[in-house]
């Protein structure tokens, strides 16, 4: 896990180099919803998979495959984003200490330590408190912003992503989809002792990349019905393997295949029952006057 950490963190401090604006609240919290954004993108990647894979065996989830799509939604909507939600967090948490800070050069964690608008220190901002804390009634506005970006927005990410599973299975059953939103979902409690701060860049991100990743789904077409009809058929009797005929086998097959029907007696046999003679087969006497009669036609 330590490894991850100083990765993720690795990743932040590019983020916070590249792409991340100076303009408040900070670039470090710039950085982090850039971060959400890709993570938003990880159940639009395997709902991509999804798509690919369902050109080529169609609606039929039965057995392995039907495993193999729910793995994928578990690995992409719940397992990976947790693990970077987390490692994220124990970053921005190891931040607020005099220490160093995972993934990060000395220059960068004096950066995530300054002020930065009317947030203050960065990492207090990002690193102090958790999920859990930040629903305190005692305290009405953050409560409200921790309802609003830890509760409402997750939800949002959740019908998006589902949204994405219903897009990669269409004309096909759609019960693989609840492994997508369901982990989203689930997201929201398993992160409660992630820092406040950071989960809630991290959603805001994710959000608008579940966001993009629906219209990059939208855009792959449906297994073909035809594909679909082939796969919806039972399949047929399995056909038992006959052993392979050697060269004698086969012409003694062809001799059997060119008997005559009737064998007649050979020479000896008809010189040694000289005497016996074969039936005459009896046939049906003929009588034309039984025949139809065609009508006359009359001459003029």
């Amino acid at each position: 896990m330590d490894t991850l950490v100083a990765l993720v963190g690795q990743l932040l401090s590019v983020l916070r180099e590249t792409v991340a604006p100076q303009a408040c609240p900070g670039v470090w919290a710039w950085a982090t919803s850039a971060l959400g954004l890709g993570v938003g993108l990880l159940p639009a990647a395997g709902a991509l998979v999804v798509a690919l894979l369902r050109r080529r065996f169609g609606a039929a989830y039965g057995g392995g495959r039907g495993v193999l799509l729910a793995g994928i939604g578990l690995l992409t909507a719940g397992l990976l984003p947790l693990l970077v939600f987390v490692a994220a967090g124990r970053v921005f948490a190891a931040s607020t200490g005099r220490g160093a800070v995972p993934g990060l050069t000395g220059a960068a964690a004096r950066s995530l330590r300054s002020t930065e608008c009317f947030v203050g220190a960065q990492s207090t901002y990002l690193g102090s408190g958790t999920v859990g804390d930040a629903f305190d009634p005692s305290d009405p506005v953050r409560l409200g912003v921790a309802v609003l970006l830890l509760g409402v927005v997750p939800l949002i990410t959740a019908v998006f992503v589902g949204i994405q599973a219903r897009l990669a299975l269409r004309r096909g059953p759609a019960w693989p989809a609840r492994f997508f939103w369901g982990p989203t979902l689930a997201l929201a409690v398993l992160t409660a002792g992630v820092p406040a701060g950071a989960a809630e860049h991290l959603w805001v991100g994710a959000c608008l990349g579940a966001f993009a990743g629906m219209l990059l789904i939208s855009a792959v077409p449906p297994p073909s019905r035809e594909t679909v009809r082939r796969s919806l058929q039972p399949a047929g009797p399995v056909r038992e393997k006959r052993p392979a005929e050697t060269g004698e086998q086969r012409l003694a097959r062809l001799k059997e295949r060119m008997q005559p029907i009737v064998q007649l007696p050979s020479a000896e046999e008809r010189r040694s029952d000289g005497s016996a003679q074969a039936p005459r087969p009896q046939y049906a006497d003929f009588d034309s006057s039984r025949l139809p009669v065609a009508p006359r036609r009359a001459r003029w």
